[in-house]
């Protein structure tokens, strides 16, 4: 079996990024608590606690929507420079940044984006085909 190309393991860190950000925004990941202490008439108090959990996005409102989408559009650049000579530059870029950014929110949101910050850290170090040189083509000698 062939080893999949830097080409198509960008791609998967792309597909990996949108999964995350789509997990961060919606799986419910924040904790929420509710104390009510209610007093009786006759001093026997009442306390009542409700705990429950939400979505990130319903926690914290749209703009996590704009935090979500930096890894997007870390992990897509490189697919916009796969016709150029910056293609590996690119691909190590964003590897790096966003290898920095899952450790600097690895304890909040990082985790999510951790998948795809590995396999573009692996299509930064796969060299493309064109970029490997060819063989010395071995001669007669006279």
């Amino acid at each position: 079996m062939r080893a999949p190309s830097a080409r198509t393991l960008a791609r998967a860190s792309l597909v990996l990024a949108i999964l995350g950000a789509v997990a961060m925004l919606f799986l419910p990941t924040v904790s929420m608590q509710s104390i009510t202490v209610r007093d009786a008439f006759d001093g026997a108090g009442r306390t009542v606690t409700r705990s429950w959990q939400v979505s990130l996005l319903s926690s914290e409102g749209a703009w996590v929507v704009w935090l979500a989408a930096v890894p997007v559009l870390l992990a897509g650049a490189p697919i916009a420079f796969e016709r150029t000579r910056a293609r590996r530059v690119a691909r190590i870029v964003s590897a790096v940044a966003l290898t920095l950014g899952v450790l600097v929110s690895m304890l909040s949101v990082g985790v999510f984006f951790l998948p795809s910050a590995a396999l573009m850290i692996a299509a930064a170090a796969r060299a493309d085909a064109a970029s490997v040189p060819a063989p010395p083509v071995p001669t007669r000698p006279a």
